[in-house]
């Protein structure tokens, strides 16, 4: 379930995407602990250890270029914290030239980084509004 509280959220996702310098797609996402924002991340066109550490997830025909995503950004500047990351919630915003918001669901690398921290509550656009998902708690992935 959405609340009027999580817009807040989706507007600062909204601004990371801003700032975002890959071609294609501009996706923002913050991660939000007890109300209060932790981490900011864009995708870019830079790349980083722990993307190519999880792109082994991702299959060769999903069309994703290695870059840097949004989810990895946002995670990396968090997961040296000592908090409770079942508690973290994820918004994800992707910003489109045709309409106001695409889907951002999170790709297979990115969703197993954000299992493997233990984050179970996302949120983010699709192509008619906003979406919550409560992931299944998971074992495996990457450590």
């Amino acid at each position: 379930m959405i609340y009027n509280t999580d817009y807040k959220y989706f507007d600062k996702a909204r601004q990371a995407a801003l700032i975002s310098d890959f071609h294609k797609t501009h996706i923002g996402c913050v991660a939000v602990y007890q109300g209060n924002v932790i981490g900011i991340g864009c995708n870019c066109n830079k790349t980083h250890p722990m993307q190519k550490k999880y792109n082994k997830y991702r299959t060769k025909s999903d069309g994703l270029l290695p870059k840097l995503h949004a989810e990895i950004n946002c995670i990396n500047s968090i997961k040296h914290l000592d908090i409770n990351f079942s508690k973290v919630k994820l918004y994800i915003y992707r910003i489109r030239k045709d309409q106001p918001y695409g889907l951002a669901r999170p790709c297979p690398s990115c969703m197993a980084a954000i299992r493997d921290l233990g984050i179970r509550d996302i949120y983010y656009t699709t192509n008619d509004g906003y979406v919550y998902e409560r992931l299944e708690k998971y074992k495996g992935g990457v450590a």
